[in-house]
């Protein structure tokens, strides 16, 4: 296999053959680019850097900006677990900048931290938040997430790797039936996604 399984696929090789009947590897390279660019292109539809659970940690922890009140929306939702969560108007974060866990409740999904008794400065970057999000496969919202990614390999399938209808918006045969093919994603599939839109 000279093609590798982004980080971000929403569908395995493996589970792409069972859903669809396939029982050898023959053409798994074309298939793993497909669900590759397929899971990039929902990312972007949906205006979100990751929607796989994802562990935001050190140099990848969320540095966000303080809202002036007692709530703070996280940018990367679902929020599933927090590490740390640091709140620092000189954006050192040192330890002492930690707020412990019983000074805030977060709420999973919108992704939301409430501070029992302080505000997010009204700053930029003043937050630092060590945490998972995103959709985990334990989520029940990950089966969506991932049917979404199975029609749209799908539809690139046979739209652009077996039957090449590249920008081709619609063919008169011969008995003067009209065939027409979509040149965005198909519209079931947004529909699948409009609650995994990116909300800034």
């Amino acid at each position: 296999m000279a093609v590798s399984p982004a980080s971000n696929a929403l569908v395995t090789w493996a589970e792409y053959k069972v859903l669809f009947s396939i029982t050898d590897d023959i053409d798994q390279d074309k298939y793993q680019t497909l669900i590759n660019q397929a899971s990039s292109r929902i990312e972007a539809y949906c205006k979100r850097d990751a929607l796989k659970a994802v562990e935001y940690a050190g140099a990848t922890a969320l540095i966000i900006d303080g809202s002036g009140s007692n709530t703070l929306v996280v940018p990367r939702f679902p929020v599933n677990t927090i590490a740390h969560l640091y709140v620092d108007s000189e954006r050192a974060f040192a330890a002492s900048s930690e707020i412990v866990s019983t000074d805030y409740t977060f709420y999973i999904n919108p992704g939301i931290i409430l501070l029992h008794s302080a505000i997010f400065p009204e700053l930029p970057a003043c937050v630092k938040l060590e945490c998972n999000a995103g959709y985990a496969s334990t989520s029940s919202k990950w089966q969506i997430l991932q049917n979404a990614a199975f029609e749209l390999v799908r539809w690139m399938v046979v739209r652009v790797g077996t039957m090449g209808f590249i920008g081709m918006r619609s063919q008169t045969n011969a008995d003067g039936m009209n065939t027409s093919w979509e040149t965005e994603m198909p519209m079931n599939i947004k529909m699948m996604l409009e609650d995994f839109r990116s909300r800034e």
